[in-house]
C-alpha cells in the first residue's frame, strides 16, 4: 500500500521527532525542512511532529530558549486541532523541558495532563511520561521512589529504545548515589548497549554517567579515563560540555587535582547560565561553592552556597536544598561564625539526606552538626551528633566511610580519651593507605594524603600528650612522604605510548622555542604559552590514568634500624602541632621530644631569608653588603629558633645531623644551621633506605656525567674543570646535551653534575624542569626512568626546593630522584652566583671522587666558601645535601 503525501509527512515527524534525541546536531537540518513542508501542506498534525522533532534539536544541545517556544507552538495546535495523541507526546515533551528549566510544578501538570491524553492509546509517549515522572523523583532527591519507577518502567517489554535507555541510565545514576556500586555499574552497561541503536549523544551521555559512577565506587583514576573518553564523545556528538564539566569535576575533586576541579565547576556554571538550564546550572553552582571552600575561600562559598539554596528551593529539590545548607554551614564554621542555630540546620539537612537514601552525604550533615556544636562548647550534644555521623556513613568506597572515621576520631578527642584517638585515627589512616597505594601516579598520590591531614594531626596531638618520642616518631613517619615511598617500591617506568612519545617531543620543541624568545629579552606569543601549558597538561593527564600502579610497599625500617644505620648522627624530624613547631632528636642512646614555638615566628624569617638571597646575586657590590648582613641575621634568627632548642650534645654536630624538615622548612637553608654536616630527607624511611641500599643491589659506582645546559656563561667551563677531577667522564654541553643524550647517559650513571637553568612550578610540579639544549628535562620524565644516577648535583638554581601538600607531601627533584634510587644529592633552594662558586663546585667533587658521603663532601666544599663575601654567601646558604649516600 502506498502512503499518501499527508501521512509521509506525519511518519517523517514521528521518525524525527525520535531519531533527534540520539543525533540532535545531525537531525537539526531534516527537522527545519520538514517544518517548512508541513505548514506549507497545512498538515496540522505534521507541523506538530515537526515541531516536536526541531524542539528536541534544539533541547539535545542544551538551547532551552528555542526550545520552549516550539513546543508551546506544538501543544496550542495540537490543542486547537483535537488531536490528542499528538498533544499529549507534545506535552511529555515540555515536561521535560520544563522540568530542566527547573520548573517542577509547571513540568509536573504537563505530564500529568498528557498522561490522561495518551491514556488508552498505547503510544510510546505514554512510556515517556513514566519516565518523565521517574526523572521528577529522582531529580528531587526521592531517590527510592524513583528506583522504583524506573526499575517497573524497564520491566516493560516493548519499550523504544530511547525510553529503555535513559530509564536503564538514570536508575544506573540513582543506584550509584544508593551507594549500590555493582548495581549502578551493571545498569549503566545495559544503558551503554541500548544507546548504540539510539545515536551518538546517548552514546555520550551514558559514557559520562558511568564515568561519574565509576568515581563513586572508589575507583578515581578510572573514572578520570573515563570522563576523558567520555569528554570525545560528547565533542564528536556536537554536545555542549557543561553538563559534563559539572560531573567531571567531581572526580577531580575527590582526587584532591583542586584548582582543575574548581576551573572545571567554572566553566560548567557559565556554559550552564548561558544555556538558561537551571536544573542543572543550580547543581554546578553548588559543586562551586564546595570547591571554592576546599581551595580556602569561605566568605565566596557560603554565598554562593546561600544563593543557590533558594533556587533550589524553587525547583523543589529538598536533597540538594540540604546538601547547599551543609556548604553554607561548613563555610560559616570555616569563617569562625557559625552558632548554634548552624547546628540545627544541618542536623534538618542530614534527616532529608537520610530521607532520600544519600547516607554519605547525611554523614556528612551530622559531621558538620558536631563540629559545630564542639566548636560552641556544647560537647553532649557534639558526641551525639558524632555518634551519629560515624552510624549513618555506609560501607563502601574510602572517601564514603572518610565522614564515620573523622567522627570516632572527634568522639574520642572530645572524651579525652587519647588511646581511642589514636586507634581511630591509625584506621582511618590505613584505609586512606589502601585509596592511595591503589592510585597510578605519584602526584595522585601525594595529593590523595590531604584526605587524612585531620586524623594525622589528632593522632600526633594524642601520642604528644600521652606518647613517648619514639612513638611520636613512628607517627610522623606515618604520615609523611608516602607517595615517594610508593614510588620507591621498584621499576614503575613502564612503556610509553606512541601518543605519550608525541606530546613529550612537540612539548620540548615548545619549550625551546619559549626559552628562546625569553632569552632574547622578547614577549613569549601567549599562543605558544596555550600550546605549552595544553601539553604539559596532556602528559600529565596521561599519568593520572595510565600511571604505573602501585606495588608491594617495603617494610618501614623502624626506629632501631634508623638508628643503628646513623652510626653516630642524629636524626631530627620536625612536625606541626596546633601552630607549633615539634620535633623528635632520635641519638644514640634514646629519643627526645622538643617543642619549638610557633611556627609563625619562623615562616616570616624564611620567606625574608628567601627575599634576600633571591637579591644577592644582581646586588651591586654596595648593596651586597647590605644584603649579605640581613642573610646573616636571619639565619642566626633561623638557628635560635630551629635548632638551638634541640639542645644538641656537644660532638653531634660534627658527628653528623639528619634533618627531616616539614612544611616551610624544607626551603630552610640547613648548611648554614648546623655547624657540621647536615643531610636533609623528605622521611627518615627514606633517608634509610639510601644508606641502606637494597639486599641485592649492585654498589659498583657507574660512570661519570657532566652536563651544561645552555643560557649559563659559567658552565661548559664548570663542566670543563669537573672533567678534570672525573677523568674519563661523560661531557654534554650545547649543543650536544639534549634531553634524549642526557637522559640515555643518566642511565646507569654513579655521578652526575647538572650545570642548567632551573624552574620549580608550584602550579605544577611534575613539570619542574632542568633547562637543555632541545627543551626540559621535568620531573615528570625522571619519575618515568628504570634508573638514576646513584649520586647527583643539580647545579641549577631553586631546583632543591620541592612543593609541599597537605599531608606532609613533597614533590619536586629530590624526592623524586631519591624515590627513583639515588642515595645522595646536592642541590640549591634559591638562586647563586655560578661566575664565583668554580672552587666550591671543584672541592664538592674532589670529595665525592674521593668516596665521601655527599652531606660529608658538601660541608667540606663549604670551608672554601667566604661567608662574608656576597658574592659567595648565597652558595654558602643555599646549597644542601640529600640523602645519606
Amino acid at each position: 500500500m502506498v502512503e499518501d503525501a499527508a501521512d509521509t509527512l506525519l511518519i517523517r515527524g514521528q521518525r524525527l521527532a525520535d531519531a533527534a534525541r540520539g543525533d540532535p546536531v545531525g537531525t537539526c537540518g531534516a527537522a527545519q525542512a520538514l517544518l517548512a513542508q508541513a505548514r506549507a501542506a497545512h498538515d496540522d498534525d505534521a507541523v506538530v511532529q515537526a515541531l516536536r522533532a526541531l524542539a528536541e534539536c534544539h533541547r539535545g544541545v542544551l538551547d532551552l530558549r528555542r526550545a520552549a517556544p516550539l513546543l508551546d507552538e506544538a501543544v496550542r495546535l495540537a490543542g486547537r486541532a483535537r488531536l490528542d495523541e499528538a498533544q499529549g507526546e507534545a506535552l511529555a515533551a515540555r515536561g521535560a523541558l520544563r522540568h530542566e528549566q527547573g520548573r517542577t510544578r509547571a513540568a509536573a501538570r504537563d505530564l500529568d495532563r498528557a498522561a490522561a491524553l495518551l491514556r488508552g492509546h498505547g503510544t510510546p509517549a505514554a512510556a515517556e511520561v513514566d519516565l518523565q515522572r521517574a526523572a521528577l523523583a529522582h531529580n528531587a532527591g526521592r531517590l527510592h521512589e524513583a528506583s522504583a519507577r524506573y526499575t517497573a518502567l524497564l520491566r516493560r517489554p516493548d519499550l523504544a529504545p530511547v525510553v529503555r535507555t535513559r530509564a536503564a541510565n538514570n536508575l544506573g545514576l540513582v543506584q550509584s548515589r544508593l551507594g549500590r556500586h555493582a548495581s549502578a555499574v551493571a545498569w549503566l552497561e545495559r544503558a551503554s548497549r541500548a544507546a548504540v541503536h539510539v545515536g551518538d549523544a546517548y552514546v555520550a551521555s551514558v559514557a559520562a554517567s558511568r564515568a561519574w559512577a565509576t568515581v563513586q565506587a572508589g575507583r578515581l583514576a578510572e573514572g578520570v579515563g573515563r570522563f576523558d573518553e567520555a569528554a570525545r564523545l560528547w565533542e564528536k556528538a556536537g554536545m555542549p560540555l557543561g553538563e559534563l564539566y559539572a560531573e567531571h569535576a567531581d572526580a577531580l575533586a575527590d582526587l584532591r587535582l583542586l584548582p582543575e576541579a574548581y576551573e572545571r565547576a567554572r566553566a560548567a556554571v557559565a556554559a550552564l547560565e548561558a544555556a538558561e538550564v537551571p536544573l542543572l546550572a543550580a547543581e554546578a553552582r553548588l559543586r562551586l561553592a564546595r570547591l571554592a571552600l576546599a581551595t580556602g575561600r569561605a566568605t565566596a562559598a557560603e554565598a554562593v552556597a546561600r544563593d543557590t539554596v533558594a533556587e533550589l528551593r524553587d525547583q523543589r529539590r529538598p536533597d540538594w536544598v540540604a546538601r547547599a545548607d551543609v556548604v553554607a554551614v561548613r563555610a560559616r564554621l570555616a569563617a569562625g561564625t557559625a552558632g548554634a542555630r548552624d547546628r540545627v540546620v544541618a542536623l534538618r539537612a542530614a534527616a532529608a539526606l537520610r530521607r532520600s537514601g544519600a547516607l554519605t552525604e547525611a554523614a556528612e550533615a551530622y559531621l558538620v552538626a558536631g563540629r559545630v556544636a564542639a566548636a560552641d562548647g556544647d560537647r553532649d550534644a557534639a558526641v551525639h551528633d558524632l555518634a551519629r555521623a560515624a552510624d549513618t556513613a555506609p560501607r563502601g568506597p574510602v572517601l564514603a566511610r572518610a565522614p564515620a572515621r573523622a567522627a570516632r576520631a572527634l568522639v574520642a578527642s572530645l572524651g579525652g580519651d587519647d588511646a581511642a584517638l589514636v586507634r581511630a585515627c591509625r584506621a582511618g589512616l590505613a584505609d586512606l593507605a589502601r585509596h592511595r597505594d591503589s592510585l597510578p601516579s605519584t602526584e595522585l598520590r601525594a595529593l590523595a594524603a590531604g584526605h587524612g591531614a585531620e586524623l594525622a594531626a589528632l593522632g600526633l596531638g594524642a601520642l604528644v600528650r600521652t606518647g613517648t618520642p619514639t612513638q611520636v616518631l613512628r607517627w610522623m613517619e606515618r604520615t609523611r612522604a608516602n607517595a615517594l615511598a610508593a614510588t620507591a617500591r621498584g621499576d614503575e617506568a613502564g612503556e610509553a605510548t606512541e601518543a605519550g612519545e608525541v606530546d613529550l617531543v612537540a612539548l620540548h620543541e615548545v619549550q625551546v622555542a619559549v626559552a628562546a624568545a625569553r632569552s632574547r629579552g622578547r614577549v613569549v606569543p601567549p599562543a605558544l604559552l596555550v600550546r605549552q601549558r595544553s601539553l604539559e597538561e596532556r602528559v600529565r593527564g596521561r599519568a593520572w590514568v595510565a600511571g604505573n600502579g602501585a606495588r608491594t610497599r617495603p617494610g618501614e625500617p623502624g626506629v632501631t634500624r634508623v638508628r643503628e644505620a646513623l652510626a653516630g648522627r642524629v636524626l631530627v624530624e620536625y612536625d606541626v602541632l596546633d601552630g607549633d613547631l615539634v620535633a623528635v632528636v632520635l641519638e644514640q642512646r634514646g629519643s627526645r621530644l622538643v617543642r619549638l614555638g610557633p611556627l609563625d615566628e619562623v615562616e616570616p624569617v624564611l620567606d625574608d631569608l628567601r627575599v634576600t638571597l633571591r637579591a644577592l646575586p644582581t646586588a651591586v657590590p654596595a648593596m651586597g653588603e647590605v644584603l649579605g648582613g640581613l642573610v646573616h641575621r636571619s639565619v642566626g634568627r633561623l638557628r635560635d629558633l630551629v635548632v638551638a632548642p634541640l639542645d644538641l650534645p656537644v660532638g653531634t654536630a660534627a658527628a653528623g645531623v639528619v634533618v627531616v624538615p616539614v612544611g616551610a622548612l624544607q626551603r630552610a637553608p640547613w648548611s648554614a644551621l648546623v655547624d657540621g654536616p647536615v643531610s636533609v630527607a623528605p622521611s627518615a624511611a627514606l633517608w634509610w633506605r639510601t644508606a641502606v641500599p637494597a639486599t641485592g643491589a649492585p654498589d659498583v659506582p657507574g660512570p661519570t656525567v657532566l652536563v651544561a645546559g645552555p643560557g649559563l656563561a659559567a658552565a661548559p667551563a664548570e663542566v670543563a674543570v669537573l672533567a678534570d677531577v672525573h677523568p674519563g667522564a661523560t661531557v654534554l654541553v650545547p649543543p650536544d646535551s639534549t634531553s634524549s643524550a642526557v637522559r640515555r647517559a643518566l642511565d646507569g650513571a654513579g655521578l652526575a653534575h647538572l650545570a642548567c637553568h632551573g624552574e620549580v612550578r608550584a602550579d605544577n610540579p611534575q613539570f619542574s624542569s632542568l633547562r637543555l639544549s632541545d627543551g626540559d628535562l621535568t620531573v615528570h620524565e625522571l619519575e618515568g626512568r628504570s634508573h638514576v644516577p646513584r649520586r647527583i648535583v643539580l647545579a641549577a638554581c631553586d631546583v632543591g626546593a620541592g612543593v609541599v601538600h597537605p599531608g606532609n607531601e613533597l614533590l619536586g627533584f629530590v624526592g623524586t630522584l631519591l624515590a627513583r634510587g639515588a642515595r645522595g644529592i646536592v642541590a640549591s633552594t634559591t638562586l647563586v652566583a655560578d661566575a664565583h662558586v668554580l672552587p666550591f663546585v671543584r672541592s664538592l667533587h674532589a670529595g665525592l671522587a674521593a668516596g665521601l658521603p655527599v652531606a660529608e663532601a658538601l660541608h667540606g666544599a663549604r670551608q672554601v666558601l667566604d661567608p662574608d663575601d656576597p658574592r659567595t654567601l648565597g652558595a654558602w646558604a643555599a646549597f644542601t645535601a640529600y640523602g645519606a649516600g
